[in-house]
């Protein structure tokens, strides 16, 4: 399409067949389908702000911090009691500038190295997407400072594990 299209959409295609000489039927040559835009998501997403420009998300050489959002829902079939996020910096962030922006649940950070901060949610019961699916969504926020004098072009890397953890009784 040459416009953007959404997901709940409807794009039609129609198709037209000449076909030369005699044709035993003229009225079968045309066929047109409309079908629903659709799209497949993951529940656990990350986000950074600034995105950034193009498809190798280059930032201005002036940004000083990174804002990171990291969305998690619990699509299993019973309650998750306590969920723990591990976040692996780059080199290029200064790791004591981490901040906490904003939380949808109870959180601790804490480090495991220099460069590996784990985000836990415990008792969190947050429930499964099933039962109930507005309560099955989790986010948080936080923003780290990049080191400064980085070159053009210097990549910076992050890597987040989520981990759900069921108390059995």
């Amino acid at each position: 399409p040459n416009n953007t299209v959404n997901t709940g959409d409807t794009l039609c295609f129609s198709t037209i067949i000449t076909v030369p000489g005699n044709d035993a039927n003229a009225f079968n040559n045309t066929s047109s389908i409309c079908i629903p835009v659709v799209n497949s998501h993951d529940p656990n997403e990350k986000t950074v702000s600034p995105k950034g420009l193009t498809a190798q998300g280059f930032i201005p050489a002036s940004t000083q911090y990174l804002e990171y959002t990291i969305h998690f829902q619990n699509t299993g079939s019973a309650m998750s009691y306590n969920i723990a996020v591990i976040d692996t910096l780059d080199a290029n962030i200064i790791p004591g500038s981490l901040q906490i922006i904003g939380t949808s649940h109870n959180m601790t950070p804490s480090w495991q190295s220099n460069k590996v901060v784990r985000f836990d949610f415990n008792n969190i019961y947050l429930a499964d997407s099933t039962s109930n699916e507005a309560a099955s969504h989790g986010v948080f926020s936080f923003r780290v400072k990049l080191n400064s004098g980085l070159t053009p072009l210097t990549q910076i890397k992050n890597n987040s594990n989520l981990t759900v953890m069921y108390e059995v009784f």
